[in-house]
């Protein structure tokens, strides 16, 4: 069953990009396209998502990066999600936070 859905991963990239590559190309009417493309990506959505609520944790695994969840973790695993929550001195790295500029108000 895990080859199938792996299958199925594989394959949903294939038909949601059809509705950029092989659609627009195709001789039918532009409402008619709409509907073709609507139906490539909606597909596309149903087997990956499919095939990730057979796989779970595996294909997250594989298609998150792991220094997000790792942040994540840091941030909302140790007291829930209110504002704050988790970001304690020495939670999070200095080097993986955002330093944001700050225009002091010229033009």
């Amino acid at each position: 069953m895990r080859w199938l859905a792996w299958a199925s991963v594989i394959l949903s990239w294939p038909v949601w990009g059809a509705a950029f590559v092989v659609v627009p190309v195709l001789p039918l009417s532009l409402g008619q396209k709409a509907v073709a493309a609507g139906l490539c990506i909606g597909a596309g959505e149903v087997m990956f998502w499919g095939a990730g609520a057979v796989l779970g944790a595996e294909l997250m695994a594989r298609f998150q990066p792991k220094r997000l969840w790792a942040a994540l973790r840091a941030r909302w695993g140790r007291g829930g999600a209110e504002a704050g929550a988790g970001l304690d001195e020495g939670s999070v790295a200095e080097a993986e936070l955002v330093k944001v500029p700050v225009n002091s108000g010229g033009s």
